[in-house]
């Protein structure tokens, strides 16, 4: 977690989220691309199961195959495993998750809770924070009427320049 960097570290989101509107609202945009499941939630849209592949291609290919494969003998519990400063922790997916095995009944709840937990878990106050930030200068309601994708092209621009759209479409 950042907090434990910088004890402000929620209220610098705060601050990108408000500067990212400014840039909306002044036509200016950014030379990066901002997060697909960031964009979905300042439109407050879901994340669905395939942005994983954008987000995490890894990790989204394993998932694939315990969808579409028994784990049934994999010993698999309802938790996850992650590196925080050079220590192991092991968080529960759902109350009790340590003892809650995964069989193939209730495997889509499983794959629900990681995307659950890679998206939106890890990251949930700063990205609250962010949108935060960014709803105090643009209100949701005006953003609504784009799609994550129209969003993307807003603040980040098209990435790929076409030179000969260019040259047949330009008058000298």
């Amino acid at each position: 977690s950042s907090g434990v960097a910088n004890e402000m570290h929620l209220e610098y989101f705060r601050f990108a989220g408000r500067i990212l509107a400014n840039l909306l609202l002044e036509q200016a945009s950014i030379p990066y691309l901002i997060s697909i499941s960031i964009l979905k939630h300042l439109l407050g849209s879901p994340v669905s199961f395939s942005d994983l592949e954008l987000i995490d291609s890894e990790l989204f290919k394993h998932l694939c195959w315990i969808k579409n494969n028994s784990v049934e003998n994999l010993g698999l519990s309802f938790t996850v495993a992650s590196e925080h400063f050079g220590a192991m922790e092991v968080t529960d997916l759902i109350e009790g998750g340590s003892l809650v095995s995964v069989t193939d009944q209730n495997k889509d709840d499983y794959l629900k809770q990681i995307l659950q937990n890679r998206v939106l878990g890890r990251v949930e106050a700063q990205i609250w924070y962010l949108a935060f930030g960014f709803y105090e200068v643009i209100p949701p309601q005006l953003i609504s009427v784009f799609d994550y994708c129209e969003l993307s092209h807003l603040i980040s621009g098209i990435q790929e320049i076409d030179v000969e759209d260019w040259k047949e479409n330009t008058s000298y």
